[in-house]
């Protein structure tokens, strides 16, 4: 059994589970896919055989670091 989270570090992301949505086989070889986070919060799904990125799943909707102000109406 691999090692996902070593596979996930090299690549720099944090391991957060077998893909559960979107292609859930990698194009090249067709092992399962899974997911990672980088430091930005993006989540990459990635192959752990191939050992790379193969595509952004999930882009936070306000990325680290933008706070919105209160408003009045």
């Amino acid at each position: 059994m691999a090692n996902f989270s070593k596979i996930a570090r090299k690549l720099g992301l944090e391991d957060q589970g077998e893909a559960s949505f979107g292609d859930k086989t990698c194009p090249d070889c067709g092992t399962g896919l899974h997911f990672g986070q980088d430091g930005n919060k993006y989540t990459w799904s990635y192959c752990p055989k191939c050992r790379t990125r193969i595509q952004s799943v999930l882009i936070p909707r306000f990325p680290p670091g933008i706070k919105v102000p209160s408003h009045n109406d």
